[in-house]
């Protein structure tokens, strides 16, 4: 991406902004912030399914956020986003998530369509970050 890894992390961190860009947040709101770590909760609602959970996201800025599980529908939830920087070419975002659901049944109805909607979390990323710093 032609973006700084530091640019691409603030627009990862702000997660009050996820209900603008990611289609299937509805709600997001920052329950605590320092400068080390971001406790924020995010309501999901996809195919008439509204679920919410809270993850805690320790930053280690510019270059990677470890997320971990506080509350919701998981059994565990564990992510990682990173940020490797290509010089003059921008930045590598990854994103890599484990998770269970604790209900059996919820996670035979979402499982697919969680895995779906973090592959497409990326791609959401994409396009919020060239609307706020511009198509290079």
């Amino acid at each position: 991406m032609p973006y700084t890894a530091e640019q691409m992390f603030a627009l990862v961190e702000d997660i009050e902004q996820y209900p603008q860009f990611v289609p299937w947040i509805s709600a997001a709101t920052k329950l605590e912030s320092t400068p080390e770590q971001v406790t924020g909760k995010l309501e999901m609602h996809k195919a008439g399914v509204r679920e919410t959970f809270t993850t805690r996201n320790f930053l280690k800025r510019p270059t990677e956020m470890l997320m971990t599980l506080v509350a919701g529908p998981f059994k565990t939830f564990e992510g990682r986003w990173t940020f490797t920087p290509l010089g003059d070419k921008g930045v590598k975002v990854g994103l890599t998530v484990r998770f269970e659901f604790a209900n059996a049944m919820l996670g035979m109805l979402l499982s697919h369509t969680f895995e779906k909607n973090c592959a497409e979390l990326i791609d959401a990323f994409v396009d919020r970050a060239r609307a706020v710093y511009g198509k290079k």
